[in-house]
């Protein structure tokens, strides 16, 4: 697409699971995603935007999280910590649907 190869991860691949961890693992993204669900509140999904999503490694890891009623000051807080412990600028933001128009990898989905 446009000299841009793309490509998708075959979810139903046996390794696949254990792939996601090394990755999660690799860019920090564990902790975020250990860290959110613990003191958020109502999460339904959490998604990764912005360059991560498009397999740019820039420094800055975006994140949207889906849900109502989430703890915001919480959230404020959390950036800085996770920041610290992933060595990368974080940006949360919050939403209460996905945006169709927009990448991103889905990182936890409630169930």
């Amino acid at each position: 697409d446009n000299n841009k190869v793309s490509y998708k991860a075959n979810v139903s691949h046996p390794l696949f699971d254990v792939l996601q961890k090394v990755v999660f693992k690799h860019l920090g993204l564990e902790e975020i995603v250990e860290r959110v669900l613990e003191r958020m509140g109502p999460v339904q999904q959490i998604l990764l935007v912005g360059d991560y999503a498009q397999g740019l490694d820039s420094g800055t890891v975006d994140v949207v999280l889906i849900g109502n009623q989430l703890n915001t000051e919480y959230i404020e807080a959390l950036e800085e910590k996770v920041e610290d412990l992933i060595d990368r600028k974080v940006n949360f933001y919050l939403a209460t649907k996905p945006n169709p128009n927009q990448t991103s990898i889905l990182l936890y989905e409630s169930s």
